[in-house]
């Protein structure tokens, strides 16, 4: 397998975080399409960190700053840019990383992707099928 470059994904989270968060989804999808490695924290951080806590939020923020420095690219999708997509256009451009713009026509060269349901998280004490009692 060659080497893959590995690209963060800016995009618009906060808001309407469902919509955001399938746009943001396609956008890695697109990304991964064109034999790079997407990084889009604002997918994996809120996991764990709170948007509505804004000392968590800024924490989230810094430390997606901090990951675009291990970053080739960032490519920056939607049709707005955000207080925190702009942080992090600025970082980039103060790292001297390369940062990409993509629109919707852009994306018209890679397929959507099929709408899948979400898998259920299992609950606490189960794993591999089987049952763990506390």
């Amino acid at each position: 397998m060659k080497d893959m470059k590995l690209v963060y994904i800016a995009s618009p989270y906060a808001g309407d975080i469902e919509y955001n968060t399938r746009k943001a989804i396609e956008y890695c999808r697109y990304a991964v399409g064109h034999g790079v490695i997407p990084l889009a924290p604002h997918l994996l951080f809120p996991r764990f960190l709170s948007e509505l806590n804004p000392e968590e939020r800024e924490m989230g923020i810094s430390m997606g700053l901090a990951l675009i420095a291990k970053c080739s690219e960032l490519w920056v999708f939607g049709n707005k840019i955000t207080t925190g997509m702009h942080r992090e256009i600025l970082q980039a451009d103060r790292l001297g990383i390369a940062v990409k713009y993509l629109g919707e026509l852009e994306m018209t060269d890679y397929p959507k992707p099929i709408q899948q349901e979400p898998e259920e998280t299992p609950s606490f004490g189960t794993h591999m099928g089987m049952s763990i009692k506390p």
